[in-house]
């Protein structure tokens, strides 16, 4: 029977351990035991995404030798006492060091929306299943006589089996955020497919403007079609991209956008102008800071904190209404089109945002206004 590392994480979630860690956290073991059918696999993948490559190994290497294989012969016992206190704090920040704080409190939020824990709990939670993945794997280290290098490769190998018990629900959680896209094989694919397209559409736009300048017919009309995917193609991936894994071939992306805007000439660059705003690049701003101000939400605090940045943008939108209404049809098409593609996605961002108690109360009121003046700026 093949190896599958998700048989090992299965075995810790015994009764009697979750028992223990439901009884340390105050909450009822159907809701821990849905939580941990989501941290496992997910803590296992973001090693696979975080060291494939070999900058950073170094860390995960240290940990590794840190790790406490024994506490995984007696949880309960470890959890005891003051230990599930000492033991929380030493995993969360075994998480920290590993992934970064910005991932950790995805991951919790993602937990808390999935299984009906409270954030808190979420984030401890998170803080006892880091050292019991990292004792399973030191003993999985030491049984099979490997060192880290070959540790990791075994664990590169059980992509498919970590992804398989994933469940899909609490993946949905994470949709967008870029959280599994390396484990995915998304993380040099995912960003080379988009900047591709962006750059072939972009090519395709400015090959079709000079045909059409040939054959002497509408410019912008013709061009249309090819300058919305060019643009949403841009916008799409800005909105979704955390702000440290933008690449170079992103900005190829951009600069293919930005060129194919001047080559289709200054008709279809004037038909999202008004004055010296345009209208297409100052949505694609607004949207982008948006979702990156809900993205790093962790808690209450870092909520009341991103308040005032929305509350800016949601200022900042009145402001585009007023200039979108003396743009000409065409240019209306176009943003319209572009707002109708990304309020899904800000819809998601919203939605993992309020999954964190607490958060709605906090953000409500200004997000309800964005989404209204959104709205509005898709009318006719």
């Amino acid at each position: 029977m093949a190896f599958n590392i998700m048989d090992l994480a299965q075995g810790l979630l015994t009764p009697k351990n979750i028992g223990a860690i439901a009884g340390m956290l105050g909450e009822d073991e159907k809701k821990t035991t849905s939580a941990l059918s989501g941290a496992m696999p997910a803590l296992l993948g973001s090693l696979v995404s975080s060291f494939s490559k070999p900058e950073g190994q170094d860390t995960f290497n240290g940990v590794i030798e840190k790790a406490d294989t024994g506490l995984l012969d007696d949880l309960a016992g470890a959890l005891g006492g003051g230990g599930g206190s000492s033991m929380t704090s030493s995993g969360l920040k075994m998480i920290s060091s590993l992934f970064g704080d910005n991932k950790m409190g995805l991951l919790t939020s993602a937990i808390s929306a999935f299984s009906g824990l409270s954030s808190g709990s979420s984030k401890s939670l998170l803080g006892v299943a880091a050292p019991m993945v990292m004792g399973m794997l030191a003993k999985k280290k030491k049984e099979d006589n490997l060192d880290a290098g070959g540790l990791l490769n075994m664990l590169k190998g059980q992509k498919d089996n970590i992804t398989s018990a994933m469940p899909a629900d609490f993946t949905s959680q994470l949709s967008g955020s870029g959280f599994f896209d390396d484990l995915l094989d998304k993380a040099g694919s995912g960003v080379e497919s988009v900047a591709s397209a962006a750059a072939d559409t972009a090519h395709v736009a400015a090959d079709t403007a000079q045909q059409t300048v040939q054959q002497g017919k509408s410019l912008f009309r013709k061009l249309l079609p090819f300058i919305i995917i060019a643009l949403l193609a841009w916008v799409l991936f800005q909105f979704f991209s955390k702000p440290d894994t933008v690449t170079t071939q992103v900005k190829q992306a951009q600069e293919a956008v930005t060129t194919t805007v001047k080559k289709v000439g200054d008709s279809a660059l004037e038909a999202l102008k008004i004055g010296d705003v345009n209208l297409g690049t100052e949505m694609t701003r607004l949207i982008g800071t948006t979702g990156k101000a809900l993205a790093g939400i962790t808690d209450v605090a870092s909520a009341n904190s991103a308040l005032e940045t929305l509350g800016q943008l949601d200022q900042q939108l009145d402001s585009v209404g007023t200039l979108a209404a003396q743009l000409p049809a065409e240019g209306r098409q176009v943003l319209t089109g572009v707002i109708n593609k990304l309020i899904p996605g800000l819809e998601t961002a919203i939605k993992t945002a309020y999954a964190i108690p607490g958060v709605g109360d906090v953000l409500g009121d200004t997000i309800n206004s964005m989404l209204h003046k959104l709205t509005l700026l898709t009318k006719p």
